[in-house]
C-alpha cells in the first residue's frame, strides 16, 4: 500500500469512534513494506486504535527491522512459526527457516530488554492440525519465553483449501452469522475493502473503493447491509463465498446481540 493512500485511510478512521485494534497485515508479509516503521509511527500519533498489532511469519526480524518495531512503539507482535522443531517446520512449509525465525524471536526478545522497553508484546502462535503432542510441546517450549502462546484452530480459506477437513469442529454443528462483517473489516493494498481477512481474493465481498469512496460511506452503504442481512438470514446464496468459509465456526455465536443490532 502505498503511504499517502494508508494515510488517507488512517485520517479517515481517526474521525470515528476509536478502534480496539489495528492489523497492519492481510495477505502478505507486512515486514516486506519499506515503510512499516512510518504506519506504525503515523496510526500511533493519531490514536486509531487502543492496540495496533502485526501478524509476521518472522523471516525478516533482523536487527534494524527489530528496533524499527520498538521505537515505532508498536503494541503487539504475532509470530507464526507453526511448528516445534526444523523437522515439521520444512514438513509443513517446505521452507528450511525453522532455526532463522527462532534465532530472530532471540534477537528480539534480547533488543526488547536491552531497550528496556515493555512493548511490542510478544505472541508466538501455531495452527492446530490435530496433532495434540504438538500443540503441549510447542505450549511448553514457548510459555515463559513469549508473552502469550496461541494454538489457532484450523480453516479452509473461504472453501479455497478443499482437501481440509476440519477435524475440530463436528460437520453437525449449526450454523449461526460470522460476526467478522460487523466487526473487523480488511482493507487490501489497492485500498479495496472487504469483509474480513480471511476474503483475499476479488469475488462478490468486495464491498468498496477508498481510493475513490469514504471508508464510513462504504462501512455503512448498502453492499454491507446487504451481506450483514444475508448472515442474518443465513442466505448464502446472495455470497458463496461466506457459504463456503469455516471461519465463523472459531468466533463466538453472538447471533443474539447482531440480531439486535441489525444490519
Amino acid at each position: 500500500m502505498k503511504l499517502r493512500l494508508y494515510q488517507q485511510i488512517i485520517n479517515q478512521t481517526a474521525k470515528e469512534k476509536r478502534l480496539k485494534v489495528l492489523w497492519l497485515n492481510k495477505d502478505g508479509e507486512p515486514l516486506l513494506h519499506p515503510e512499516i516503521g512510518k504506519m506504525i509511527g503515523y496510526a500511533k500519533k493519531k490514536k486509531v486504535a487502543d492496540r495496533i498489532e502485526i501478524y509476521t511469519n518472522g523471516l525478516l526480524l533482523d536487527r534494524l527491522t527489530v528496533e524499527k518495531l520498538i521505537k515505532a512503539k508498536l503494541d503487539s507482535l504475532v509470530v507464526s512459526l507453526d511448528a516445534v522443531n526444523r523437522e515439521s517446520f520444512l514438513k509443513l512449509k517446505k521452507k528450511d527457516s525453522y532455526d532463522q525465525i527462532v534465532a530472530n524471536i532471540h534477537r528480539f526478545l534480547r533488543k526488547r530488554r536491552e531497550l528496556k522497553a515493555k512493548k511490542p508484546l510478544l505472541t508466538v502462535k501455531m495452527v492446530d492440525l490435530g496433532r495434540r503432542q504438538e500443540a503441549e510441546k510447542f505450549k511448553k517450549l514457548w510459555g515463559g519465553v513469549a508473552d502469550n502462546v496461541v494454538i489457532q484452530l484450523l480453516h479452509n480459506w473461504e472453501g479455497s483449501v478443499k482437501e481440509i477437513f476440519n477435524f475440530q469442529f463436528s460437520i453437525h454443528q449449526k450454523r449461526y452469522p460470522c460476526n467478522l462483517p460487523w466487526l473487523a473489516p480488511a482493507i487490501n493494498w489497492d485500498g479495496k475493502i472487504v469483509p474480513c481477512c480471511v476474503n483475499f481474493r476479488e469475488n462478490e465481498l468486495m464491498m468498496g473503493d477508498l481510493k475513490i469512496q469514504n471508508l464510513a460511506e462504504v462501512w455503512q452503504g448498502g453492499k454491507f447491509k446487504k451481506l450483514r442481512q444475508a448472515h442474518l438470514e443465513q442466505n448464502f446464496s446472495q455470497f458463496p463465498t461466506c457459504g463456503r468459509c469455516q471461519y465463523w465456526r472459531q468466533l463466538p455465536n453472538m447471533s443474539f446481540w447482531l440480531r439486535r443490532l441489525g444490519a
